[in-house]
């Protein structure tokens, strides 16, 4: 009887003994042009996703979205700082890129970043809500997404959100002003 490899569950934090730690984040905003799925790899079939909304409408995935890295393993993010080095002016935002998921050789996903030609894209002509064009209300809208979590030292339960008078307190990363420690 063969066994089968189970795969573990992704941590979005190390864990050093019993004592859970946060991992950095680069977060970035994205405008989605399409996102586009392979329905028949032998007839090379593909479709475009779509979403339905509460009402049951349904509306092709595109628009404004928060891409959050981890900079030590993510190779999107090591694709886009290259892209960025390589720039005369340092700047990512006058070109397109096509991110593509395939499988690796080791059963994970593989993303390969490949730049486009300059792009006439403007945030006007898609209608961009405020927030994702500046650094204060991307991270407004990411803290909204992903409030941080107070962790309290003497608390025995390490998902608690509330800390108790006279613990030290930890964040996941997510708030501007992290106390020192």
């Amino acid at each position: 009887m063969e066994q089968k490899k189970q795969r573990m569950p992704r941590k979005s934090s190390a864990t050093v003994g019993n004592r859970e730690h946060s991992s950095r984040r680069f977060v970035l905003p994205v405008y989605v042009h399409q996102v586009w799925k392979c329905v028949d790899r032998q007839r090379n079939t593909w479709e475009q996703l779509t979403y339905k909304t509460q009402d049951g409408q349904e509306h092709f995935v595109s628009g404004p979205r928060l891409m959050e890295m981890k900079p030590a393993y993510s190779p999107i993010f090591h694709d886009l700082s290259q892209a960025y080095q390589a720039s005369e002016s340092h700047d990512i935002t006058r070109r397109d890129f096509t991110i593509e998921r395939t499988q690796g050789s080791d059963g994970f996903p593989k993303y390969t970043t490949t730049p486009r030609d300059l792009s006439a894209f403007t945030p006007a002509e898609h209608d961009i809500p405020v927030g994702y064009l500046s650094k204060d209300g991307v991270f407004n809208l990411y803290q909204e997404a992903c409030p941080p979590r107070i962790v309290g030292e003497s608390n025995n339960d390490p998902f608690t959100t509330t800390a108790l008078p006279g613990d030290k307190q930890a964040t996941n990363g997510a708030i501007k002003n992290a106390p020192d420690f």
